[in-house]
């Protein structure tokens, strides 16, 4: 209940920092994070539900949150194209590798 009055706050801070440091500010990063918002205000309680009436354990909620995450992010990478240059990036640099 208390989480959603601070994130509000901070994307209206980061868009007002945004388009005064880039002027050429694209819309197309707020809606990522503003779904981004929704989408952690839903999870919570989608995992709170599936936890209690199921009866999964918390290990197992963190497992799959993070598996279902991981195959939106690796369809969205592949459908933009952006998987290729990424890979390219990250094994270019075997500081950023090593992050991986």
């Amino acid at each position: 209940i208390g989480a959603p009055p601070p994130q509000v706050s901070g994307l209206v801070l980061f868009t007002l920092i945004d388009s005064q440091v880039t002027p050429d500010f694209n819309l197309s990063g707020l809606g990522l994070v503003c779904l981004a918002l929704l989408s952690d205000a839903l999870i919570g309680s989608v995992q709170e539900d599936i936890m209690k009436n199921r009866g999964a354990p918390s290990d197992e909620m963190v497992l799959y949150s993070h598996l279902v995450g991981g195959c939106y992010v690796l369809l969205l990478a592949l459908a933009t194209g952006e998987i290729g240059p990424g890979l390219r990036a990250s094994t270019a640099s075997w500081s950023v590798t090593s992050f991986l």
